[in-house]
């Protein structure tokens, strides 16, 4: 039988000088079953906007932050409880569906750029695509196909 971790998320640091952040919006509620790398919120530093990726998967259990609130780095903002038996059976991949990761950032310029991230190499840990992968891979690209200049 495996028994549950129970992990603390808390606002990050991106930087050696940010203090404290915001969090700008919840896209999960407690009892919410997340999966590794799903968004679980949004958060405001003084310099960007940015999306919060699960650790791992499992069950959101406590929300300790409200939306709108500005808390220092480090502060608990929920309670995930990980493992087997706090999950719902996955279900099975969509069609079309590729095994990689990336960052919010890698998701959106991919999209920008016409970048299929299935045909990007991740330099991250695990493999995750980074904005600068998919720099690389639209930088190697054929030149764009024909149409209107812009």
């Amino acid at each position: 039988m495996t028994r549950d971790k129970h992990l603390t998320i808390v606002m990050p640091k991106l930087g050696l000088t940010m203090t404290e952040g915001t969090l700008s919006r919840w896209r999960k509620q407690p009892g919410d079953a997340v999966q590794a790398g799903e968004i679980l919120f949004e958060f405001e530093s003084d310099k960007s906007v940015m999306e919060f990726e699960a650790p791992a998967a499992g069950v959101l259990a406590q929300i300790h932050v409200a939306e709108g609130e500005t808390v220092p780095c480090g502060t608990p903002l929920a309670d995930l409880t990980a493992g087997q038996a706090s999950l719902p059976a996955a279900p099975p991949p969509a069609e079309g569906q590729t095994g990689f990761t990336a960052t919010p950032a890698a998701k959106r310029r991919a999209r920008e750029l016409g970048v299929d991230l299935g045909r990007v190499a991740g330099r991250g840990p695990g493999g995750r695509i980074h904005l600068a992968d998919v720099d690389s891979a639209a930088a190697s690209q054929p030149a764009a196909r024909s149409g209107t200049p812009l």
